[in-house]
């Protein structure tokens, strides 16, 4: 028995967890090769800002999925809201 997941949320699922993983491993590249010194107050800020960005990035999209599935539309050629 598996865990039904629809597609739309598969996909997102992939893009955020798979590019989270990428971003993840660009995120510890940068701090591992010295070209973001969390010692230095402003980058310590653009770190927080990249982390920030994504989640935000992340929280859109996930909005955007749901209200593109939960929003009713109307039928081609409906007289609905017509006038």
């Amino acid at each position: 028995m598996g865990l039904a997941i629809p597609e739309h949320w598969l996909t997102y699922l992939y893009q955020f967890g798979v590019g989270g993983l990428f971003f993840l491993g660009g995120l510890i590249l940068i701090v591992r090769t010295g070209a973001c010194n969390l010692k230095i107050r402003a980058d310590r800020t653009w770190f927080g800002a990249l982390i920030i960005g994504f989640l935000a990035l992340a929280t859109v999209y996930a909005i955007w999925i749901y209200a593109s599935v939960h929003t009713p539309t109307i039928a081609a050629g409906s007289e609905v809201g017509l006038g």
